[in-house]
């Protein structure tokens, strides 16, 4: 697979698909694969292009880094592979790289997603992640245990109807061969720390729209439309029965809104 050679780490990237590049940056905690629900729908309609973050996947030999380094990846991507009229989509934090790029380069973007993301990041979804770091690392606690309190906070409620659903996904998290380390964690976590987002809520350069799930805990609908409102021309809209994770459990809502947009964008 390949990789693009940056100053103080290697930038990996897939590609897969046929159509307008379509750009996927993964949230918090997650790399790459974490799109895999969406990659049977849309590699038809659009040329798509995962990045892995600093501190995840196979970028976690990798030294302290900054959120700002991690856009500057993303541009240098978009420079190297010489896109112009790319469509972008960010799951949470990586909403707020997608944000940033706007900021960055944003002759190159034609549209903008944010899927349950949006420019807030308070001490409360700070603690669940340190928590869940210390949780980890405790040793006296079992393997995948810190997992499994997390899970509630990204999947609605409909998820936990059948603990298998719960068992499997744990398995197949601590099974993948790239899964990120507790001190990656913490780097990425220590990224994200004091991230202002203020700069960036302004006029965007393209189309954008947000995707918000109604069951979402970390950036809730009412929290996410008021940190959204001074966006001027930006569309909202919300998908039940959808929770933080909302790609994973709605995949062929959210295809099916990424679709629409990124192709009727005027």
């Amino acid at each position: 697979m390949p990789t693009l050679p940056r100053p103080d780490v290697d930038l990996y990237y897939e590609i897969s698909g046929e159509g307008p590049p379509l750009l996927l940056i993964p949230g918090m905690l997650s790399d790459s694969a974490s799109w895999l629900p969406l990659i049977p729908l849309l590699a038809p309609h659009f040329t798509l292009i995962r990045v892995d973050n600093r501190a995840t996947g196979r970028m976690q030999k990798c030294a302290p880094f900054t959120l700002e380094d991690c856009v500057n990846d993303i541009a240098a991507l978009l420079d190297h592979l010489d896109l112009n009229e790319v469509h972008v989509a960010g799951h949470s934090m990586g909403g707020f790289l997608t944000l940033m790029l706007a900021d960055r380069a944003p002759k190159r973007l034609a549209s903008i997603s944010l899927l349950t993301s949006a420019p807030i990041n308070g001490p409360r979804n700070f603690l669940l992640f340190d928590q869940a770091l210390q949780i980890r690392r405790n040793a006296d606690l079992p393997e995948g245990f810190w997992l499994r309190n997390l899970f509630p906070w990204f999947m609605s409620p409909a998820f936990f109807s059948d603990p298998a659903y719960l068992d499997a996904s744990i398995a197949a998290s601590q099974a993948y061969p790239f899964a990120q380390t507790a001190d990656s964690m913490e780097l990425q976590l220590n990224a994200l720390t004091g991230f202002n987002a203020t700069p960036y809520v302004k006029p965007l350069p393209c189309p954008a729209q947000a995707i918000l799930g109604a069951n979402d805990l970390l950036f809730s609908e009412f929290d996410a439309k008021e940190a959204l409102a001074p966006i001027r021309d930006l569309k909202i809209s919300t998908i039940k029965d959808a929770a933080h994770s909302i790609h994973w459990e709605q995949p062929q809502n959210v295809a099916e809104a990424l679709r629409y947009f990124a192709l009727n964008a005027p």
